[in-house]
């Protein structure tokens, strides 16, 4: 016994209305260039964040180490 094919299923409008909505607005923004802009901007100002997290708590720790001293 054989199971018959499965019927095609009709699209899904709303799926369908939301991607032409997506790709309207991101051609709007200017398309992948734009996207790709913002996510490298994003991504700098992740790494500045990263690589001056020690520089920034070795300054405060100085800082307090000092106002300590000043006040001896």
């Amino acid at each position: 016994m054989e199971i018959p094919p499965m019927p095609p299923t009709p699209p899904d409008q709303r799926y369908w209305q939301a991607e032409s909505d997506y790709r309207r607005e991101q051609a709007q923004r200017g398309g992948l260039l734009s996207d790709v802009v913002v996510s490298l901007v994003l991504l700098a100002r992740l790494i500045f964040l990263v690589v001056s997290f020690l520089p920034r708590l070795t300054l405060r720790a100085w800082r307090r180490h000092s106002q300590k001293n000043a006040t001896r």
